[in-house]
């Protein structure tokens, strides 16, 4: 891949263009060891057999902070919610991941090490 390419996926070229704007061709999670602008992919935070292909359901990242880094969104990690004291996966309490029932639009997510609000 190109730096700056977009791994094919479902999405429409018009959501990949917004969302790949606002997220200025950069990874939005910026996980230790990222590669920013490279290897990037459209990702889903509520699964995509949801149907939600909308720009508030998706996140660019890159291949290390989805994929391969060991906090990565599909890495399965778990930690201790903070205030709960329950387990709960790292990628859903950063927002990275959506529970089928929750709605992307309401939920914040951790861009860049800031909480980022979907309708802002």
């Amino acid at each position: 891949m190109v730096r700056g390419e977009v791994k094919e996926t479902d999405w429409s070229e018009e959501t990949r263009t917004t969302v790949l704007r606002r997220a200025q061709h950069r990874c939005e999670v910026g996980l230790e060891g990222c590669t920013r602008f490279r290897d990037l992919q459209v990702h889903h935070r509520k699964r995509r057999a949801h149907g939600d292909h909308s720009p508030e359901n998706a996140i660019v990242t890159c291949y290390w902070c989805h994929q391969l880094s060991p906090d990565a969104i599909h890495s399965g990690k778990i930690m201790e919610h903070p205030v709960f004291k329950k387990p709960v996966f790292v990628a859903e309490f950063n927002g990275w991941l959506v529970r089928n029932y929750q709605e992307p639009v309401e939920i914040a997510w951790l861009r860049r090490g800031v909480m980022y609000e979907p309708s802002s």
